[in-house]
């Protein structure tokens, strides 16, 4: 691990994936440093890599620690939302009916089934993505992981006026060309199936960013 390539991960103008802190910070302390207050942590990455986290890596590094410590980030969506939107570097406010966005929900669900691939996202938690999904004009859920998918879309059925609408939006998502910047036409399946494939693009590109982000810092899953 080459710690002066390391420091750019501090920088907020790197914006370093979640995931990525984390083995940066697992590899560097160990698995110890999830029970350190923040103060300590912060310390020990000046110490290290002659850095500072900013406060967008600082609430990111949080939500993962509260995502490994705190199964409830896993089944009550109080927790999950606010952490959801923690993920992406801004501050979490908990006890307030904050709605992430799909791409906020959808990056979190892919976050914690990497940082514990055992535990799944409950029903209650899928209900919470499926009314931000729903809130933000989306019929149909896909890129997510297939398990969180079947969920979310379960319920975001229940939500939908017309209960034709999430099928024929599936069957017109893989016809969708995501380069451009607009919907084939302005018909309501075919605006809802351009904003799914835009999500699944989205998602996709998360997920690549982490092993793009190992690469350039001289880190390895191995």
């Amino acid at each position: 691990m080459k710690r002066e390539a390391i420091r750019k991960a501090f920088e907020v103008e790197f914006d370093t994936h979640p995931l990525v802190l984390h083995y940066i910070l697992l590899r560097s302390f160990g698995s110890e440093y999830v029970d350190w207050e923040m103060s300590t942590v912060n310390a020990e990455i000046r110490l290290t890599f002659k850095s500072t986290a900013n406060l967008s890596v600082y609430n990111k590094i949080q939500a993962v620690r509260t995502a490994l410590v705190n199964p409830e980030v896993y089944t009550a969506w109080q927790v999950f939302t606010p952490i959801a939107v923690s993920f992406s570097g801004d501050s979490p406010v908990f006890n307030s009916a904050i709605v992430p966005t799909p791409i906020e929900c959808g990056v979190a669900a892919l976050i914690l089934k990497g940082l514990n691939p055992r535990l799944s996202l409950s029903n209650e938690v899928a209900k919470a993505i499926a009314a931000c999904l729903v809130y933000e004009g989306l019929s149909y859920c896909e890129g997510m992981g297939s398990g969180v998918d079947k969920k979310v879309n379960h319920y975001i059925q229940k939500l939908l006026p017309d209960s034709t609408l999430q099928q024929k939006v599936k069957v017109a998502v893989p016809k969708v060309l995501v380069r451009s910047n607009k919907p084939v036409a302005n018909d309501d399946v075919s605006v809802q199936a351009y904003k799914t494939a835009k999500l699944k693009q989205a998602l996709a590109s998360d997920v690549a960013s982490v092993s793009s982000q190992m690469k350039m810092l001289g880190l390895s899953l191995g």
